[in-house]
């Protein structure tokens, strides 16, 4: 059954919707053709207008609100998607024998900051035993793939990871130790150990070390329309 539809989603179908709308479809399903045809809806409106939650109720389901900067401002939704996400996809270029050059991908657990201070800058606790600290000592260059689908804001919105709306954000730069010794070092210790904090016991004859992603180019899928390049000042700006 069907219930009132409220006033925003009457105001989008009086704009018009091509085609007719097929019988049997929930109040979700409808307010979601409306946006993906292209309906009176400025980019980003579907996950950040004010009123979305008041539609979705109508649907027999609930899905939560989740916090995420409206697709328009690029900046904000790249700084978002590193500050909530714990592990992302690092590809680096390969020294493995037989592969050499190819690309190489490996999961990698990262931090931006402690819970109360985001910095935008990647980093990460390496030890010189695994493959992608081989390569990036040889070539730094590498590119960190982070997606919201890690959590559970695209699932509980019936969003495929590739859907565009379940954002993902590619950091391209080079990978560079933290200097030992410095502020730092102390600080990426506490970012990594405070998102992480079974890193503390992992075994000290590793030789751990701390890294960080010097960021160049950001590329961002966050919305229909294509891939947003953000401008990197702009991202740093953004946590302002």
């Amino acid at each position: 059954m069907l219930y009132s539809i409220p006033l925003l989603f009457l105001a989008l179908v009086s704009k018009g919707v091509e085609g007719k709308w097929p019988n049997g479809k929930n109040i979700l399903d409808k307010y979601n053709f409306v946006v993906e045809t292209g309906n009176s809806l400025e980019v980003g409106a579907l996950r950040d207008h004010k009123e979305r939650n008041s539609v979705w109720k109508e649907s027999h389901h609930h899905i939560p609100l989740v916090n995420i900067p409206p697709a328009k401002d690029g900046a904000k939704v790249a700084r978002y998607i590193v500050r909530n996400s714990e592990w992302g996809s690092l590809a680096s270029i390969s020294t493995v024998e037989g592969i050499e050059s190819f690309p190489f991908t490996d999961v990698y657990s990262i931090s931006d900051g402690p819970l109360n201070n985001s910095t935008g800058v990647p980093y990460f606790y390496v030890t010189p035993l695994d493959l992608t600290a081989k390569n990036i000592e040889e070539d730094p260059r590498s590119s960190l793939s982070l997606t919201l689908a890690e959590g559970h804001y695209c699932e509980e919105n019936n969003f495929d990871p590739e859907d565009p709306r379940c954002a993902h954000v590619v950091l391209t730069g080079k990978i560079v130790k933290v200097k030992t010794g410095t502020d730092e070092e102390i600080f990426a210790k506490g970012a990594m150990f405070s998102r992480h904090p079974s890193m503390k016991s992992w075994p000290k004859d590793h030789n751990w070390f701390f890294a960080k992603l010097e960021i160049k180019k950001i590329c961002l899928l966050d919305y229909f329309g294509g891939v947003k390049m953000v401008n990197v000042d702009d991202y740093f700006h953004s946590g302002d």
